[in-house]
């Protein structure tokens, strides 16, 4: 009888906190991306192909390696002062410029689009992924790609959790048998 009612209850749980399968925005990482003066780019970015919108990202550049020898430089969305991102799915691309006004600027350029799945997707290199300061001195991305995995929503880990609750309830209960 008990384990008839440890049973429904578990799956009204997972009835009730069950959602519809949506798609979820996908973090992309950064690997490998290196530029033409043998500096490189690292960090992330969230992408929801859905609404087709960029957030989160956190992009450093290392030091630039020849003139202008520019410092190393974090784009940043967190930054109100700092950049946006701009141009939609259809071009492929990832561009942080600055909200107002001249500065550095960055532009990743994408082998074929990003979608909520994740996956690999190649960098295309110059002259289409760049990073160049007021685009007087630019430098190339040579090679490089984003690998994305979908962010868990709060619900796939209410679910985890509570598996977990349930595992480690039937072991203590077997402890105590």
């Amino acid at each position: 009888m008990r384990i008839r009612s440890m049973t429904a209850a578990a799956a009204a749980t997972m009835v009730l906190a069950a959602t519809p399968a949506v798609a979820v925005p996908v973090l992309w990482d950064l690997v490998d991306v290196t530029f033409d003066d043998n500096t490189s780019v690292a960090g992330s970015f969230v992408y929801n192909a859905d609404t087709d919108a960029y957030s989160q990202w956190n992009l450093s550049v290392q030091a630039w390696s020849a003139p202008p020898m520019l410092p190393a430089y974090t784009y940043d969305s967190g930054d109100p002062s700092n950049f946006v991102g701009a141009h939609d799915a259809t071009m492929a691309d990832f561009v942080a410029l600055p909200e107002t006004g001249p500065g550095r600027y960055l532009r990743l350029s994408f082998a074929a689009g990003l979608s909520n799945l994740g996956g690999a997707v190649a960098l295309v290199a110059d002259p289409f992924s760049f990073e160049c300061d007021n685009c007087y001195y630019t430098r190339y991305v040579i090679s490089g790609e984003v690998i994305g995995a979908p962010v868990p929503e709060p619900g796939t880990w209410a679910l985890f959790a509570i598996g977990l609750v349930g595992i480690g309830a039937v072991a203590r209960r077997r402890l105590v048998v």
